[in-house]
């Protein structure tokens, strides 16, 4: 025998304990579920939130130019800027169609919201 096969394990690999595995998996498994549940509630608040604020611009837009109106105003500014926005990059009218109709509609969004606030 040479030195090599002195360090060479006999046997295989030992076999796996069933009872410590599983105790693992159950603790993992709660851990999963308790940050799934966590998450579930902030997301819940989250969407609670978020419509107090909606509700709050709602009344906000009431006593002022209104969403309709202020859609008419922003739809030509949103336009006039993404048009812009291609001529000033290039290539990006054709090339990039996708980027600007989102980008369209992003703007379309922020002008139609700060004309019905701030109106």
């Amino acid at each position: 025998m040479g030195d090599n096969d002195r360090n060479v394990p006999q046997g295989g690999a030992p076999e796996p304990q069933p009872n410590r595995g599983a105790r693992e998996d159950r603790i993992a498994f709660g851990v999963i579920i308790g940050l799934i549940c966590i998450i579930g509630f902030c997301l819940i608040w989250g969407l609670a939130a978020l419509l107090d604020l909606l509700g709050i611009a709602a009344e906000a837009t009431g006593a002022g130019i209104g969403i309709r109106d202020a859609f008419l105003i922003s739809t030509p500014i949103s336009f006039s800027v993404i048009i812009l926005f291609a001529l000033v990059a290039g290539d990006g009218l054709v090339g990039e169609m996708g980027a600007m109709l989102i980008g369209f509609l992003v703007l379309l969004l922020f002008f139609t919201g700060s004309i019905a606030i701030l109106l």
